[in-house]
């Protein structure tokens, strides 16, 4: 993650997005009997991510709002994590964020090997 950032591949942003995904899994990784993505830490880390791309979660929230709407879904809420729920918000912010990353890799002039 770090080298990505000094070598200019990712964004202040999504350094910060990035460190604190690892906070998350490491939150696993070292309490497995009581780790949990609903804790309140966990879910501070997730609201975190979406505050550091605003139009991110507009965006998902506009779209999770029309498809509840479709299904006449009753709910109505201007949080991610609370209108989808954790795992799920979870799931949505992990696939943007590697979407996100693999533009980056589409985008990256590779460096051409030598002989």
């Amino acid at each position: 993650i770090e080298m990505s950032y000094r070598l200019g591949l990712i964004k202040p942003q999504v350094l910060k997005q990035l460190q604190l995904f690892k906070s998350i899994r490491n939150d696993f990784a070292h309490r497995i009997t009581d780790a949990e993505l609903s804790s309140q830490e966990n879910k501070s880390r997730m609201q975190e991510i979406l505050n550091k791309t605003p139009d991110m979660e507009s965006a998902l929230l506009e779209t999770y709002s029309k498809v509840f709407k479709e299904h006449e879904i009753k709910k109505d809420n201007n949080n991610l994590i609370a209108l989808i729920g954790v795992r799920h918000a979870f799931n949505t912010l992990f696939a943007c964020m590697c979407m996100s990353l693999e533009r980056v890799s589409l985008d990256t002039k590779r460096i051409a090997a030598t002989q």
